[in-house]
Parts: C-alpha cells; structure tokens; sequence
C-alpha cells in the first residue's frame, strides 16, 4: 500500500502528488484521528433528542437528473439520517460498548442509482458525525468519517476518510491501476469542512450551521464523488457558503450555495424543523427534488408484506421484477417392465 503525507499551507494544501514530507503510517485505532476530548464541551439538546432519539429511521426518496460522461442521467436518490452508538476507538457501530468509549452519531446513507447506456451506477456515501459538541473548533455535526462506495460493471472502488481536529487519515481501495490501494494522513486547518457532511449540517438540527452566517470563506474538501469522476487525490479548496432565502410555490426554504474553484452546491432546506432538504444539486446539471418522507425502523422491516413501505416512499415496488418461470416439462414416465422370459425389443 502507497502512502503519501501532505501539509496545509496558508489555508489550502498542496497537490497530494507533489507531497514530500515524511510518511506517516496510520495510528493503531483509527478513532484516535479525531482526537475527541474526555468529555463534550455541550450534549446534543433535548428537543434533539425528543425527535430523532424515538428508534426511527428518517427515509427520504428524491428523482432527479445526474451529470456522468458529458450527458445528464435520470436518477433516484434515497437519503437516510438515523442515531446510533459508536465506539469512538473505531468508529463502527457498538451498542454495547462501555460508556467511556460510546458516542452517539447522526448517520447519513446518501445512495444515488442511475444507468449510464447499457450499464448502472450504485453509489453509497455514509457521514457519521457525533450528536454532542465536542469543542468550540469543529463546527456542530463535524463529521468523524465519511465511506464512498462505488459499483459498476468496471468494478467497484471505496474511500473512506477519518476526519480529526487537524488532519484525516484517507483509505482508498480502486480498481485503477493508477490509483490502486492508497493511504496518507493529511494535515488541514482547524475548522475545516467535509461536502460529504454538508447534508447534514445545513438542517440545523441543534443550532445553526456556522453561528448562522450570511457568508463563510474557509477551507473545504470536496466530496468523495467528485473525487471518484474525476480521477483526481483530494485537495483542500477554498470554499465561500452563503445563506439566503428563497421561495418556492408560496414557501420559504432557506438555501445554502457552496462554491469553490472548480465546483459548487446547493441546498434548499424547509425553514421549520426537522428542516428537511426539499432540493438540492450541483454547478454541472446535476439536481434532484424531494418527493416522500417516512420515519420507519427501516431495519426491521426486511419481510416481504413490508415491500409496501416503497410504494408510500415512491420507490418501485420491486427492485427486481418478478420473473414468471415458466413449469419444467412433464417428465415421461419410465417404461413398463417388460414380462419375465419375453426378451427385450430392440
């Protein structure tokens, strides 16, 4: 496995491929990366936790069009945000784990499926950022890692990152020879941002998103996709967010634009809570749209009469068609025993 190490320099860092400074093997326990303090500097609200403490998962399905290869695809997205116990010497999830080690997370599954001419797209983020405020450097929901699977009929590719207070260690697996299996821990600026996490930040869903600024200029990484389509290591740029208000059909939604040198984002969030995104896209045509919302213990519901959980999300009922087999053929029956002393016709 390659490993390469990077610094930051005056807010942004330099290209991952031009890095010389000594290499860094990565830590024992991947959760020392985020270098929490012993205790929360502020615990996650109670109105927080009336709501998204219930045992329920929040399932919401979006349509919409997504830029690949030049061309806009149609595509479904299914964001899911739900709590669960972490063990913070891992990061994985533990709901037996002893209280020193236990951190509560707000998990996102971001899936995105869409075809490109004969062959599809599956691609799966995951964001697990604590509930608690650990320290007044990290913004609320700072993510502690952040996984990108990729499958399609090339082959599949994952990127996982463990973002700490100063640096994250980065992990990637390809099936490009170019790129193949890659480690490095990266030193960025306190403060700095994760895309992949911005889903979860801009609902402020206990307390606003950047002190509640108009306008922010500060470092940022761009998301694992944009990573993955363009064959490019990750590089810190440096990113402007603004805040505005919008109205769409007679209703405010509050809007997020991100933009960086190369790329940019948008969010239009619901004012009121638990502030769910209604819409959100990209610079390069890719835009999707809110069509349901549930709250289900998505988990527990893997028996087949539960499959009508998707028509009231508006998902195909079936991910795979029923197929009709058709019946085998009748087998013959064997022939009669022919009787004793009459030889065998030939």
């Amino acid at each position: 496995m390659k490993t390469r190490f990077c610094v930051v320099v005056g807010g942004l860092a330099l290209g991952l491929s031009g890095c010389t400074a000594p290499e860094r093997g990565a830590p024992e326990e991947v959760g020392s990366i985020a270098d929490l303090p012993a205790e929360p500097a502020h615990r996650a609200s109670s109105d927080f936790w009336a709501h998204w403490g219930d045992g329920h998962g929040e399932i919401s399905t979006y349509r919409g069009t997504l830029a690949r290869y030049g061309e806009l695809r149609d595509a479904r997205a299914t964001l899911i945000f739900v709590t669960e116990p972490h063990d913070k010497r891992t990061w994985i999830k533990s709901p037996g784990v002893d209280a020193p080690h236990r951190v509560e997370v707000l998990k996102l599954n971001h899936l995105v499926t869409f075809q490109t001419g004969v062959y599809p797209y599956h691609v799966m983020r995951s964001v697990f950022a604590p509930v608690d405020r650990w320290d007044g450097e990290r913004t609320g929901f700072s993510p502690v890692k952040i996984a990108l699977s990729v499958q399609e009929w090339c082959g599949q590719v994952s990127h996982i990152l463990w973002p700490g207070a100063g640096e994250y260690l980065s992990r990637l697996s390809s099936y490009f020879e170019s790129e193949g299996d890659v480690e490095e821990r990266v030193e960025v600026e306190a403060g700095t941002l994760y895309a992949d996490a911005l889903p979860i930040q801009v609902r402020e869903l206990d307390g606003p998103f950047l002190e509640g600024a108009e306008r922010w200029t500060g470092p940022l990484i761009p998301t694992l996709w944009q990573a993955r389509v363009e064959h490019q290591p990750l590089q810190v740029a440096l990113a402007t967010i603004t805040r505005s208000t919008v109205e769409r059909q007679g209703l405010p939604y509050t809007r997020f634009d991100v933009s960086w040198p190369g790329g940019a984002h948008y969010f239009e969030v619901e004012q009121h809570y638990p502030r769910r995104i209604q819409r959100f896209g990209s610079s390069e045509g890719t835009a999707f749209e809110r069509v349901a919302t549930e709250r289900l213990p998505y988990w527990q519901l893997n028996s087949l009469p539960d499959k009508a959980h998707r028509e009231t999300l508006q998902l195909p009922l079936d991910v795979v068609s029923p197929v009709r087999v058709p019946a085998p053929p009748a087998v013959p029956a064997p022939p009669e025993t022919p009787p004793t002393g009459t030889p065998p016709a030939f």
